[in-house]
């Protein structure tokens, strides 16, 4: 039997849930190991912070003084829940550390795949790339960093484009139950929006990417 550890991407009304940082505190608070990996990539935020401090004024909505300690990545306060920068650490966060929770507790041993979509590539690359605990943490730091960028970067454009109005919405969103064609139509439309600054919406079939995945390997 094929075993797949698959890191899904940003949209999921969960991610800040009570639930999901329950079980990453736990893990953090029941393994020195993951409590590391927590604290490092917490470090690597604030790391990415400050040189963004550096770099000039901060706009207000980048301005993240509510994350004070490693625990504050997993259970954020409500008012940062759309911010696009807090979105893609959070998310790496939570997928690297329960990574981590379920290699330690050997529940894992039977994999044999691995896959990440879209924002969830972050993590698929970091265990990709390490051989042990040691580069796993390295690693990770380098995927919260990059994830800083992402968010912060897409949510710079998205001022630009929109003033004040794009923090009202989610950054993403996942749906299910819409029709493909359906889907398509409301992109176009969205499309259209962003026609003059040569931007384009993405619809990720997830059904479609797995069973491509699938059929592949």
């Amino acid at each position: 039997m094929r075993h797949i550890t698959f890191f899904g991407g940003q949209g999921s009304r969960s991610l800040f849930s009570r639930f999901v940082a329950s079980s990453s505190k736990r893990a953090a608070t029941a393994s020195d190991t993951v409590s590391l990996l927590l604290s490092s990539c917490h470090a690597a935020f604030l790391s990415e912070l400050l040189h963004l401090r550096s770099l000039g004024p901060v706009p207000s909505w980048a301005v993240l003084d509510g994350i004070q300690t490693p625990f504050d990545l997993l259970s954020v306060p409500e008012q940062y829940h759309k911010n696009p920068v807090i979105q893609g650490v959070v998310l790496c966060t939570h997928q690297l550390i329960q990574y981590l929770h379920s290699e330690q507790a050997g529940r894992d041993e039977t994999r044999s795949e691995l896959a990440g979509l879209c924002s969830g590539m972050l993590p698929a690359v970091v265990v990709a790339c390490s051989r042990d605990v040691t580069a796993f943490i390295s690693w990770a730091k380098e995927a919260v960093r990059l994830a800083f960028w992402i968010g912060y970067r897409a949510g710079q454009l998205s001022a630009q484009l929109e003033s004040h109005e794009w923090q009202l919405y989610p950054w993403s969103l996942a749906v299910v139950g819409l029709e493909e064609v359906e889907m398509q139509r409301i992109l176009s439309l969205f499309e259209s929006i962003l026609k003059k600054a040569g931007l384009e919406a993405t619809f990720i079939n997830l059904q479609a990417t797995l069973k491509l995945f699938l059929t592949r390997k």
